[in-house]
């Protein structure tokens, strides 16, 4: 049984199939507020999202309100790694290839950020 809380769309009729986001919120329940099941669950997304700006930011957002809704604590670690990738896809002369978020089999990217003064 699907709860209420299973499927965010942020648009009617959204480009991300009801059953697509059920599955997102039972591997987001799967997690149960571990961290470690959360970083693998976005080294996991990672591959499988969108990048913004590449004409599928109605699928990220709908996924990551979805996330957000079934366990805030795994969407505050998916966010920052989905993020980082983002702006790693976007930096000039880096070499990204194998970078999907796997150092030596294991861990994840995450975004800092700070004021010069």
């Amino acid at each position: 049984m699907n709860e209420p809380w299973d499927a965010v769309q942020l648009v009617p009729g959204s480009c991300v199939p009801d059953d697509r986001l059920h599955a997102l919120a039972q591997r987001t329940r799967t997690c149960g507020g571990d961290i470690v099941a959360a970083i693998d669950l976005a080294v996991s997304l990672g591959a499988e999202l969108p990048l913004p700006m590449s004409g599928g930011t109605t699928r990220l957002w709908e996924s990551l309100a979805t996330i957000a809704a079934v366990n805030l604590s795994t969407a505050r670690v998916i966010e920052p790694h989905l993020d980082a990738q983002a702006i790693l896809s976007q930096a000039p002369e880096t070499d990204l290839a194998g970078l999907d978020g796997n150092v030596e089999g294991s861990g994840s990217w995450g975004v800092f950020a700070a004021e010069a003064k």
